[in-house]
């Protein structure tokens, strides 16, 4: 090994060691696919804008939903700003719990490409059934199952309860039909427990085939846990008849039901998730969930433009440049870190326990300095790179 050859290496290993998490953290954008929407629940309240918050039952599900169980925060061993998803053990109507539900149903659909959320599922305990999933737009015309219906992530059924894996256990499924369900799901028992901390869930979605994944993030070359071919058709008995037009997505934290075996006001001692949480309130946590299409002509995004991030204003947070054009954050105490992002919300880079981002690579233009406190404050401001 020569010397240059010998630097060089120890160059890119320490380049790779520090930036597999930013990479990790963006990996949605790979194979010609580009971010055209997200949501990073990086606001004080939940983007109405986007999001419709069910008040609503469904039986024999035990829950009411209630807006009141949806909101935005911090979850508390990650730090990350997250949508919440509470639920709870107290009567309501009928209901002897709630919980919530959000969808973008009216206000956010797209037909083809990659759509991937970021969550930390709650231990579901005998009876939480959490779900990550999209409906067909034309659902108010048409009704279910005509509109189709793709579940990427549902979690918590009998068979994961009853075979004692049910922090492993879970599901993809496609549902359609004219007058009855045609579809069908997908199971798989995974190598590793998905109720521990945050995983990535994605759809692979384009005019001949149906993927989804987990931790592509961590394992970029991992096979889908289910997959279906959905050749377009002019036939109302063929798959591919309903999963060619634009989908509403819908995040959900279910309990009891039909998926997990338990229904009844009777039976909700028998789930023990209220038991197993600590404050007794399990919880959903959502980091973020993103949409990335090709540009393609078979695609359609239906929605907001995703033209800048959303910023709060802090009054105690300044950003200077020095001569070189690395940027410097003038505040009360080191940060615990500092993130870069481009104006449409791509992050760039993160620099941890220090005031100073390099920043001089950069191109000239407008960019966003998210930093995060070592008390868990999260603020960020604007800034041109000249």
């Amino acid at each position: 090994m020569t010397m240059k050859y010998f630097f060089y290496s120890i160059f890119f290993a320490l380049l790779f060691s520090g930036y597999t998490s930013v990479f990790a953290q963006h990996a949605g954008e790979t194979d010609g696919y580009h971010l055209v929407w997200q949501d990073l629940f990086d606001e004080s309240t939940i983007n109405t804008a986007v999001w419709n918050v069910d008040n609503a039952t469904k039986s024999p599900e035990l829950e009411q939903y209630l807006p009141a169980n949806v909101s935005v925060g911090i979850e508390p061993e990650s730090g990350e700003h997250c949508l919440i998803i509470t639920a709870k053990k107290e009567n309501y109507g009928n209901q002897v719990c709630t919980s919530g539900k959000v969808k973008t149903q009216g206000k956010m659909s797209f037909q083809h490409g990659k759509i991937e959320a970021r969550i930390k599922l709650p231990k579901t305990g005998n009876g939480l059934w959490p779900a990550f999933w999209m409906m067909g737009d034309d659902f108010a015309q048409v009704g279910w199952p005509k509109c189709g219906e793709i579940d990427i992530l549902e979690m918590g059924s009998s068979s994961g309860i009853k075979s004692g894996t049910q922090d492993r256990y879970f599901n993809g499924a496609l549902h359609w039909g004219q007058s009855g369900d045609q579809g069908n799901g997908q199971s798989k028992t995974w190598s590793y427990s998905l109720q521990d901390t945050f995983h990535l869930y994605t759809l692979i979605w384009d005019a001949n085939a149906i993927n989804m994944y987990v931790d592509l993030d961590a394992y970029p070359n991992s096979a889908p846990y289910a997959t279906w071919s959905i050749p377009a058709s002019t036939s109302t008995s063929a798959v591919g008849y309903y999963f060619h037009k634009p989908f509403y997505v819908i995040i959900n934290l279910a309990i009891g039901g039909d998926f997990t075996g338990i229904t009844g006001n009777n039976n909700i001692d028998k789930i023990t998730a209220f038991q197993e949480a600590l404050d007794g309130e399990p919880k959903m946590y959502v980091n973020y969930v993103k949409i990335y299409q090709l540009g393609t002509s078979d695609e359609v995004y239906n929605g907001p433009l995703l033209t800048s991030m959303r910023v709060p204003v802090s009054e105690s947070l300044k950003i200077s440049q020095d001569l070189t054009g690395n940027i410097q954050v003038n505040a009360a105490e080191i940060p615990k870190s500092i993130a870069l992002f481009s104006i449409t919300g791509q992050k760039i880079s993160e620099v941890y326990k220090t005031n100073s981002v390099y920043a001089s690579s950069l191109p000239a233009g407008c960019y966003i300095a998210n930093i995060k406190t070592n008390t868990g404050e999260s603020k960020s401001c604007k800034f041109i790179k000249k």
